[in-house]
């Protein structure tokens, strides 16, 4: 069945169900085969499409590289580092093992490693997007997590009561 006789056919079965009249009909049919120069436009072939499709790898995403190259930057030991971020030592473990796990932390943990890392708005987007996340400006508590950051503001509880106080959600923890 061609895509022409198989539009047309389900029209006919609408047309009839729901009682168009014939010349809507007409002009249903013209309106979508027929494009501004007269030739008929057709759906896109779904196998040549997935003849084109390039190979993706399926990769999992793996911050934990990332992290340590930023602890040996500023001096801090991984003990350091997931206390300073309030992360207990199983949780860190999962960060450390995720490219094997599949693991994916959330979002408040991967900000407060940022904040206890120091990291710039820059980097810390890096480290979200590496994820899947990122600080949006559609999120008053992203802005709040972004404006602390550029201003300096690295203290997790600090920044944990300022987005409480003007969101009423413990959103770090």
């Amino acid at each position: 069945m061609t895509t022409m006789e198989y539009i047309k056919t389900h029209l006919d079965f609408i047309s009839t169900t729901y009682k168009i009249p014939e010349y809507i009909k007409k002009s249903i049919l013209e309106s979508i085969f027929v494009d501004g120069i007269g030739s008929v436009c057709r759906p896109p072939d779904l196998g040549s499409i997935i003849l084109r499709l390039p190979k993706f790898e399926k990769t999992e995403p793996d911050i934990y590289p990332a992290i340590i190259n930023y602890c040996n930057e500023k001096n801090l030991k991984e003990v350091e580092l997931y206390q300073k971020a309030g992360i207990t030592r199983a949780s860190f473990s999962k960060i450390r093992s995720m490219s094997k796990t599949g693991y994916k932390p959330s979002k408040a943990t991967i900000i407060r490693l940022c904040l206890a890392l120091e990291l710039t708005i820059q980097q810390t987007q890096e480290m979200l997007e590496t994820l899947g996340y990122h600080l949006s400006d559609a999120s008053i508590k992203d802005k709040i997590i972004s404006w602390c950051i550029e201003e300096g503001i690295y203290d997790i509880e600090i920044i944990a009561s300022v987005l409480y106080d003007q969101t009423g959600d413990y959103y770090l923890y």
